[in-house]
């Protein structure tokens, strides 16, 4: 068997996504018990991939046999092109007309209003490097062909001639074209951990096309389970789930829940908070961004910002301190693609994608602002149980206690007064956080009015559009949820969970629940945070997990 899969390491065989049934074999045995596997798996290269994009593997219904037939289809789904939004690209960095280009775009715009000139400034770049790439920089691939081709006849002659000269040029041409083509594939590829070194185009163009092979999306169950293909239909499929999901439930304030969060943070804090904020400020939050993340709507990643930061400076800086220090922020700015990454492989519904919210840098920049200084306060607010996000805390702190504590439970000597280990994963549980109860919740932490303010434009000037294989599609404006991808989202979330702390400190204190003891004078632990994730402890009887319950559901419906 290691011998096999050496043998597919080393031709770099992919699997061929299916469609159809989720198994291959079936057996039925005479009690009822059936088993199902997928057994058979369509493997093909990379080269097979770049000739037939489109392969795809059927598992036909099992008529007469254990095994379904396998239908192998090279031409069975039809990739549509379609014009694609603007991205701007790293290679052309390579050429040092682009720099010239964007000075001038930046220069031309002039308007009076700041966030129109802002705005249009990026626009204009935009279209005007769109324009320059089609005209000027050109097709690289194409002119790459070309240029081999015409190394060969030059070679050729050079053996008659003994003239060198010219093949020495088009080497180095070749050369600068080639490595154009390694950045391309480099940026598709979204390999943020290798750093530059050897030319690796084919690595980069193999993570390229695994990466579109894995997130296209070829069809999707609407909620009544019928099967969509067409991409308006998926479309329309996606965002009346994301409506839907982004609706809020208008949950009745449980002020039970607000009464457990204590004022945490103090006048002294409130003042650091906020404090005028500067210039400083929002250079220190461009540079803490990834290079080539994903750019927003713009189409502008850090990159752009940080590559030409001399020439743009004074511009950026001044319209994001200007809507920090009056809590205001352009709706553009707040638009945003929702991009869906698959939880697992072939996933026939909207539930089996996660959301990834793709941000335009200049919010990621007001936002990372604003995180900045959250985090800073983070210990003083947050409990213990949580390991998530805040300096100082190691998630893995909570994975060593949790390991420990369930093995102990485990050799807990106890009759049938035993302990109970409750493992919770909230779904969605970013997109369902309801905006009422966090400001609520900050409010009660002792957060000034100011603050807020900030905060929630920052939550509820969002619009969306959802990314159906690269292309935008609707507008959603959201009346609740956080974004995965936004720098204020993960500490947001944590404020949240305070008030899941306080429902079961509340319980335990009531003794309610009774957490478990690792050691004679150690303290009763009653539950572990990490990020969205929980571990709760009790005694194993239906009384406790009642009142488990009842925490859990009081939470639910005040806060998502």
């Amino acid at each position: 068997m290691q011998a096999f899969r050496d043998v597919i390491d080393e031709c770099g065989f992919m699997d061929l996504r299916y469609i159809g049934l989720s198994f291959t074999w079936s057996k039925h045995y005479n009690d009822g018990y059936s088993i199902w596997e997928r057994l058979d798996h369509g493997l093909a290269t990379n080269q097979w991939f770049m000739k037939y994009p489109g392969t795809r593997v059927y598992h036909l219904p099992c008529l007469s046999s254990n095994y379904c037939p396998l239908l192998i289809n090279p031409t069975g789904i039809e990739i549509l092109s379609y014009k694609k939004p603007f991205r701007f690209e790293e290679m052309w960095l390579s050429d040092s007309r682009c720099g010239e280009v964007v000075e001038a775009a930046w220069r031309s715009c002039v308007a009076r209003d700041l966030d129109r000139g802002i705005l249009g400034k990026i626009d204009k770049c935009g279209k005007d490097l769109s324009w320059w790439n089609h005209n000027v920089f050109g097709n690289f691939r194409r002119e790459l062909r070309r240029k081999t081709e015409l190394l060969s006849k030059e070679e050729a002659v050079a053996v008659r001639t003994g003239s060198n000269i010219r093949i020495k040029e088009l080497k180095e041409e070749i050369h600068v074209l080639m490595d154009r083509e390694t950045r391309m594939w480099n940026q598709r590829s979204r390999i943020l951990w290798l750093k530059n070194g050897d030319d690796n185009t084919k690595f980069f163009h193999t993570r390229a096309s695994h990466r579109f092979r894995k997130n296209v999306i070829l069809g999707i169950n609407d909620s009544h389970g019928v099967w969509k293909v067409e991409p308006n239909d998926i479309g329309g499929v996606l965002i009346n789930f994301y409506q839907d999901l982004f609706t809020t439930s208008n949950p009745s304030l449980h002020q039970d829940v607000l009464d457990q969060i204590p004022q945490l943070i103090s006048d002294e804090m409130n003042q650091d908070l906020m404090c005028k904020f500067e210039e400083w400020e929002v250079a220190q939050a461009l540079k803490q961004m990834a290079p080539m993340k994903a750019s927003g709507p713009d189409g502008m990643p850090p990159l752009f910002y940080q590559h030409f930061w001399p020439m743009i400076e004074g511009d950026v800086t001044h319209s994001v301190l200007s809507w920090l220090n009056s809590g205001t922020l352009p709706h553009p700015v707040n638009h945003t693609f929702i991009t869906l990454i698959p939880k697992k492989k072939n996933p026939s519904c909207v539930s089996e994608y996660r959301p990834i919210s793709l941000c335009n840098v200049l919010y990621k920049i007001f936002s990372k602002v604003l995180a900045n200084r959250l985090k800073k306060l983070l210990n003083f607010v947050i409990s213990e149980h949580q390991s998530a996000f805040a300096k100082g805390h190691l998630i893995t702190d909570n994975i060593l206690i949790a390991f420990e504590t369930l093995h102990c439970i485990k050799n807990y000597n106890s009759g049938s007064n035993g302990f109970m280990a409750l493992k919770l994963d909230m779904s969605k549980a970013y997109d369902r956080v309801e905006w009422v109860f966090l400001e609520n919740l900050m409010r009660k932490m002792g957060f000034c009015e100011q603050w807020i303010g900030l905060i929630m434009v920052c939550v509820k000037t969002i619009t969306y559009s959802i990314l159906v294989n690269g292309e935008p599609k609707g507008l959603i404006h959201p009346l609740r949820g956080l974004r995965q991808g936004d720098p204020l989202s993960p500490f947001l979330f944590l404020l949240c969970a305070k008030g899941l702390h306080g429902l079961i400190n509340k319980a335990a204190n009531n003794s309610d629940i009774t957490g478990f003891r690792l050691c004679k004078q150690g303290s009763k632990l009653t539950h572990l945070f990490f990020a969205d994730d929980s571990l709760l402890f009790c005694r194993a009887n239906s009384t406790e997990c009642s009142k488990v319950m009842d925490s859990l559901s009081v939470y639910e419906e005040v806060s998502s």
